[in-house]
């Protein structure tokens, strides 16, 4: 299990489809949405965390425990795409332009 924490202040929608999630990040500049395919994958919304669940379960067979890995990376992957995401919400940016000729209005 993995738990990804966001601010209060940012809006989290998560809508589930047969094959994927589709999470959804809301700010007041403005919003972001991740694809996250749902095989193996459970994904729970609370109120300031979202947490990442494997669905599948151990056995005492080889071939289980190294699924279960698996999942256990891609849980961590997803982990930190969506960090990334709820810090791109976050950070500002800015450019400067140099505007050469008569007449503009900026």
């Amino acid at each position: 299990m993995a738990v990804v924490r966001f601010p209060a202040k940012l809006k989290v929608f998560i809508f589930k489809n047969k094959d994927f999630f589709i999470i959804k990040f809301l700010n007041k500049s403005g919003c972001v949405k991740k694809k996250i395919m749902s095989s193996g994958v459970n994904i729970v919304l609370e109120k300031t965390h979202i947490q990442i669940h494997s669905t599948l379960s151990v056995n005492n067979c080889k071939s289980s425990v190294s699924k279960l890995k698996k999942s256990q990376t891609k849980i961590l992957v997803f982990k930190s795409i969506l960090e990334q995401s709820i810090l791109f919400m976050f950070k500002t940016v800015s450019d400067r332009f140099l505007l050469e000729g008569i007449g503009f209005k900026v």
